[in-house]
């Protein structure tokens, strides 16, 4: 494996990199940054690649084209955008004409109608806060293409297959890197200097609530915002609390706690780990980590304790894996 600085380097040079998938799925994808794409590098990518063509595009950009999202049982996570070819393409199918179609994807000036649909390059759609919203290669491109100043934030991929046509195992994709001398990164090691990113910071003092956490076997402190904050959906976060010059690591639900009939009222409610203090009327920072899920209804108070369960074991082995630090039994 390279080092990120090496990754980066060579992406600000035009070349392209290999982004290993180290979480979900293990398949490895070549990448470069849309504003270096060459017909060259896309043949290149086809030659050693022989996978689909991607270019990785965020949600301004997918309302821009109007490029619809496929349906959920063809596109299980969500981030499929229907295939395209720029209209100046003839088939569509080669190696200048998908660099062309990523080009003008990348064009802040492009229209929907500059696109034809379907097409032979797949728009995958990246979460707006990258790896901090999701782990996965597309995030991490995003956020490898911010890393390296990318000024359209678009990146392209092509996943690596072996001569059978399977998904190339790691050792396959390592000497593909050694061969054509690219150099390969997991995407957990992308993630892990990320460790001074957040999606935003919350001040506020803690306040009574209806110590519903607590009857649940899971105390919280209930955060009375300073000001308003909608820099994030409803759901559950990893979060770092600072009290009193010291820090904690917690889980917060931020919304209306619909299983719980709360009124439609948002909260902020935040587990804080190994943490026994009385903290009501003080004042405390949050700054929110990453997400985990968005915010859901369940069918049963023990449907949602297992959930709580699970959502707190995430955060913790998330928080382990970016800062490498044990939190808790």
């Amino acid at each position: 494996m390279s080092t990120i600085k090496v990754v980066i380097e060579q992406l600000k040079k035009g070349n392209p990199v290999i982004l290993i998938d180290d979480v979900e799925t293990h398949s490895s994808y070549l990448m470069g940054l849309a504003e270096t794409v060459t017909g060259q590098y896309v043949n290149l990518m086809t030659k050693i690649g022989k996978g689909l063509k991607y270019v990785c595009i965020n949600n301004r950009k997918t309302k821009q084209l109007n490029l619809p999202l496929m349906d959920g049982k063809n596109n299980p996570n969500k981030n499929f955008a229907i295939s395209i070819d720029h209209h100046t393409s003839t088939t569509g199918i080669s190696a200048f004409e998908r660099a062309n179609t990523i080009k003008a994807v990348m064009n802040e000036d492009s229209k929907p109608e500059d696109f034809i649909k379907p097409g032979h390059v797949f728009p995958l759609v990246y979460s707006d806060n990258g790896m901090l919203d999701y782990i996965g290669v597309v995030e991490a491109s995003a956020d490898l293409a911010k890393i390296s100043s990318s000024f359209s934030g678009i990146t392209y991929l092509c996943e690596i297959l072996n001569k059978q046509g399977d998904v190339a195992a790691i050792h396959e994709v390592a000497d593909i890197s050694k061969e054509y001398n690219i150099p390969s990164i997991k995407i957990t090691e992308i993630f892990k200097s990320m460790y001074n990113a957040s999606i935003c910071t919350l001040d506020g003092k803690v306040v009574h609530g209806q110590k519903l956490g607590r009857k649940l076997g899971y105390p919280t402190a209930n955060l009375d915002l300073y000001t308003s904050n909608d820099c994030f959906k409803n759901g559950v976060y990893g979060v770092k609390v600072k009290w009193r010059g010291l820090t904690y690591f917690g889980v917060m639900n931020t919304g209306v706690k619909p299983t719980l009939n709360n009124n439609m009222q948002k909260s902020y409610e935040i587990h804080i780990f190994d943490f026994n203090h009385s903290i009501y009327g003080e004042e405390i920072n949050v700054e929110v980590k990453f997400f985990i899920r968005e915010e859901i209804k369940f069918c049963s108070i023990n449907q949602l304790i297992q959930q709580i369960e699970k959502d707190i074991q995430k955060v913790k082995d998330t928080f382990e894996l970016q800062q490498k630090v044990k939190i808790g039994s």
